[in-house]
């Protein structure tokens, strides 16, 4: 009678386990290298996350004009004079919307301090007729800190304090807005003069047989960007 040996167990064991390649102080520098680079470039996003932003701003109001810009273009119309057109037509209804949309707030703001003391006085009021006894207590203690706070800046305001700092936070804001704008308009004009160049920079970086996949991924991202921005405006 035949007898067959039986493979080893641990010969068995020993090919079902993985091989792991060793630490080498060579892999070791690599990898915390690896991760530093991960960490600084994290960290140098964080820095630029205004600049980032107003990028990002910018590239979706070019994808939201360039239907229309296009279809003036068709018309025979040069390329600068219909993006200006498209800035002035954009601003403009950024700058009308918040025309229509300032004077109620300010108004609103107005009546909101002329009725401040009849709003702290039904405020409390209702606190005080609160079925809860922890209302009562704290929220009494609360209105009244708030009452005395308020009738404190009517009778002894910080009017100069108050207007230097209105003053230098004005002048900061607008001329933060009006970087942020021009910054904005400068993306706007080179992603819709120079998008063809960037375009087959990117798509240049992927391999031959993944680029039409990645041209229309591309494209779409691009239309729905658009149309969502569209869609905000």
């Amino acid at each position: 009678m035949a007898h067959t040996d039986a493979p080893a167990p641990n010969a068995t064991a020993a090919e079902n386990i993985a091989y792991v390649q060793p630490l080498t102080p060579g892999r070791v520098m690599v990898l915390t290298l690896s991760v530093l680079f991960v960490i600084g470039v994290v960290w140098f996003v964080i820095q630029i996350r205004h600049v980032v932003l107003l990028v990002i701003v910018g590239i979706l109001i070019a994808t939201a004009i360039e239907p229309g810009v296009n279809a003036l273009r068709r018309r025979g119309i040069s390329r600068g004079p219909v993006i200006l057109a498209s800035y002035l037509l954009f601003f403009g209804v950024i700058v009308g919307g918040m025309l229509v949309a300032l004077p109620p707030l300010f108004d609103q703001g107005r009546e909101l301090v002329t009725r401040a003391p009849e709003l702290l006085a039904d405020l409390q009021q209702r606190v005080a007729n609160s079925p809860s006894e922890l209302v009562r207590t704290y929220g009494s203690r609360v209105m009244d800190g708030a009452i005395g706070f308020y009738d404190q800046l009517r009778e002894d305001p910080p009017i100069q304090a108050v207007q230097v700092v209105q003053a230098a936070q004005f002048v900061t804001s607008f001329f933060g807005l009006l970087f942020a704008v021009v910054s904005i308009m400068i993306v706007t004009f080179y992603w819709m003069t120079e998008k063809a160049v960037i375009k087959r920079f990117f798509l240049g970086l992927v391999p031959i047989e993944r680029r039409d996949r990645a041209h229309n991924m591309w494209d779409e991202i691009e239309s729905k960007a658009g149309g969502w921005a569209r869609g905000q405006l």
